[in-house]
């Protein structure tokens, strides 16, 4: 017959239910646990015991720096039924933490950007608006220093023809400067990511980010 067996609330490891110190962790195991106070684990939502470090269910760690921190990740779980599976997981570069690919924060450490993905549109916000005023000042010194001025009439012809060269020189002068240069601040991001998941283990978090990475550009 087999024993009863249950898991340490400690560790998470397998042990009798009649034991009173865990064979795994050392820790001595109260008597009458059925009586601690309990919490539901910020990561899976199963109920432990509210002194327990990492859930035996999940095995994710279960305290956090502050309640602030709390509070972002049970705002993450209410708005995101899948922040526990792993299909819609990555990792936080700075802890290493399982988190949701949608989550602004690491409620683990604290990190304000996970994944580098604040930092990737920052970058492409400031490179499409530098685009846009080269291209500005660079028709403005051809207008006023070169006499490059196009006498079209009636004169709302000639601002329209203005515009639309341009639009055409900024989108040039965009699709240039995301390829020398944002191109490879994000290349340097997906090496270090990379990097991240090999020594986790997981193959295919690599293109759950470059994924993501596609939403927000």
């Amino acid at each position: 017959m087999m024993e009863e067996t249950k898991r340490c609330p400690y560790c998470g490891e397998e042990i009798l239910a009649v034991a009173k110190k865990c064979k795994h962790c050392g820790e001595w195991l109260e008597t009458k646990e059925s009586e601690k106070e309990k919490k539901a684990c910020p990561v899976c939502g199963e109920q432990i015991d509210v002194d327990v470090v990492v859930c035996p269910y999940c095995k994710e760690l279960t305290h956090f720096k502050d309640s602030h921190q709390e509070s972002i990740l049970s705002s993450q779980n209410h708005n995101n039924p899948s922040v526990s599976d792993d299909r819609h997981n990555i990792f936080c570069k700075n802890c290493k933490a399982s988190l949701s690919i949608d989550a602004d924060a690491c409620p683990n450490c604290g990190d304000k950007d996970p994944f580098y993905f604040k930092r990737i549109k920052r970058i492409e916000n400031i490179t499409s608006w530098v685009g846009a005023a080269t291209v500005l000042a660079i028709q403005y010194f051809a207008v006023e220093y070169m006499g490059l001025r196009i006498n079209l009439k009636p004169e709302w012809l000639g601002f329209v023809f203005f515009m639309i060269v341009w639009f055409i020189l900024w989108y040039i002068f965009s699709v240039l400067v995301r390829r020398i240069l944002f191109q490879s601040t994000i290349k340097d991001y997906e090496e270090m990511m990379q990097r991240l998941f090999d020594d986790i283990g997981d193959s295919t978090a690599i293109e759950r980010w470059r994924a993501k990475v596609d939403d927000i550009l």
